[in-house]
């Protein structure tokens, strides 16, 4: 088979079978989008010296784990999120996202960042550093790969952060929704203190997480008497 464009042989392929689309359930697409982007930032890091990488599962934090002297000494957690832009009208260009960002689950690692929690590759405290790389796109049901308008942006987690949570029935630590906010960095902290601070404070009123309170007995029964 010849293709005269790039064009030419994406429409051969799809008329012939080959090409199928990505699906349009949002959890569905995000999840292929952060897939490839964890694979294009592993190969990327892989080609640096002196640098390391681990890798979390699809349901631990965080996604990427970056360490070694290429990333300045001790560890750096990076987590993808994808992230939709709201739909409005044809023709008329929207500001917002279509719901706020999940940046951390709040009643668990986040809230006693020294344990050791499952589905945390180390203890939340550990990490130099956190990074949320965002990838903000358009649904676009009539082409294949279902996404347009592509930004990706990466901040620290905080900047990003909003006085929301990211859900009414979770304990999500949710980001601004503004389009401009996310791109920016300008969230609705001045630091990274008064983000932690605000969301580690007891009035945000979390549920009481059972792997926390086991957690916490583990360490007191270890303490001397």
């Amino acid at each position: 088979m010849t293709a005269q464009s790039s064009a030419h042989l994406r429409e051969t392929l799809t008329n012939a079978g080959h090409l199928l689309p990505l699906p349009s359930e949002p959890a569905a697409l995000a999840n292929v989008m952060e897939i490839e982007l964890r694979r294009h930032l592993c190969e990327a890091a892989g080609t640096l010296a002196r640098a390391e990488i681990a890798e979390g599962t699809e349901r631990s934090f965080p996604d990427l784990e970056f360490s070694g002297e290429a990333f300045g000494g001790g560890h750096r957690a990076v987590d993808i999120k994808c992230a939709r832009i709201k739909q409005l009208k044809a023709g008329t260009p929207s500001t917002n996202l279509n719901n706020r960002i999940a940046l951390y689950t709040g009643n668990t690692y986040f809230l006693w960042p020294d344990l050791k929690f499952s589905g945390i590759l180390r203890p939340f405290s550990d990490y130099a550093e956190q990074i949320s790389i965002v990838v903000l796109y358009r649904f676009d049901p009539t082409i294949p790969e279902r996404i347009a308008d592509v930004q990706v942006v990466a901040h620290e987690t905080w900047r990003i952060g909003s006085k929301a949570r990211a859900s009414a029935t979770r304990e999500y630590i949710g980001s601004v929704q503004k389009l401009d906010d996310v791109v920016n960095g300008t969230g609705e902290f001045a630091s990274a203190k008064e983000f932690y601070d605000y969301w580690r404070h007891s009035a945000r009123k979390w549920k009481k997480s059972p792997e926390a309170e086991r957690l916490l007995r583990q360490e007191l029964e270890r303490r001397p008497r």
